[in-house]
């Protein structure tokens, strides 16, 4: 098994070389956005590309002659595109008893780690759904500064309600920790793509965002800290 992190090398070139140039069988993608393109461009022939989410907003429109391998991957064709939502998966009692047993049994053997933001009551049972995604963030020492663009889905969430949770985890230690609550206080345009290259430099050491797209429509979010939360 290999991990990749996509913020420090290229996902698409490292793939590559891993499989020496023939690309992977299938793509599990629940990120959407830019990263669908390099999804698709790693599949070897005849591979599937299981799309579960849009974590990064939505991506380009796919023309279907792209899965024949005629552009973009070097001959590899025949490929394969679907959706894959839960509900479907989970038809029957039985089945739904069966994964909640992997998923728990996993829990209690410590294979994961869970991370409680915290508790609510019954009737505030919507309150405990959040969006979840990794960001990059920024601090100009009142204020947490996070980059997006308008077709992200957590941009589109901030909109409707500018609460929000950050949880900034050690990767070497599940168990240290910085939790900060707040509210979105600010949107300002990013027309020049100042913050998001500062980004890119702080996070890939690139001076350009790499995955900036025509149309692309990116803004500054400014996040008040109202409390924090610490382990470790």
């Amino acid at each position: 098994m290999h991990v990749i992190v996509h913020t420090q090398t290229d996902f698409e070139d490292t793939t590559m070389q891993l499989t020496n140039q023939q690309g992977v069988s299938v793509v599990y993608d629940g990120v959407g956005g830019l990263m669908f393109e390099k999804s698709l461009s790693v599949l070897r022939t005849r591979g599937y590309l299981v799309a579960f989410g849009l974590a990064n907003g939505r991506p380009m429109p796919l023309d279907i002659s792209r899965l024949s391998g005629i552009t973009g991957t070097k001959n590899r064709g025949s490929l394969f595109v679907t959706w894959a939502s839960i509900s479907d998966y989970m038809t029957t009692a039985e089945h739904l008893r069966a994964c909640a047993d992997a998923v728990f049994g996993a829990v209690l053997r410590g294979q994961l780690h869970l991370h409680i933001t915290g508790v609510f009551p019954l009737e505030q049972a919507a309150q405990t759904h959040p969006q979840s995604t990794p960001v990059w963030f920024g601090w100009d020492g009142n204020r947490v500064l996070l980059t997006l663009t308008k077709t992200a889905q957590k941009y589109l969430n901030l909109r409707r309600d500018p609460r929000l949770a950050l949880s900034i985890v050690d990767p070497k230690n599940a168990y240290r920790y910085l939790e900060i609550r707040g509210r979105v206080v600010g949107i300002d345009e990013d027309l020049d793509r100042h913050f998001v290259n500062s980004m890119a430099k702080k996070y890939l050491n690139q001076d350009v965002y790499p995955w900036h797209r025509p149309g692309d429509e990116h803004v500054v979010v400014r996040v008040e800290p109202e409390r924090t939360t610490h382990m470790g």
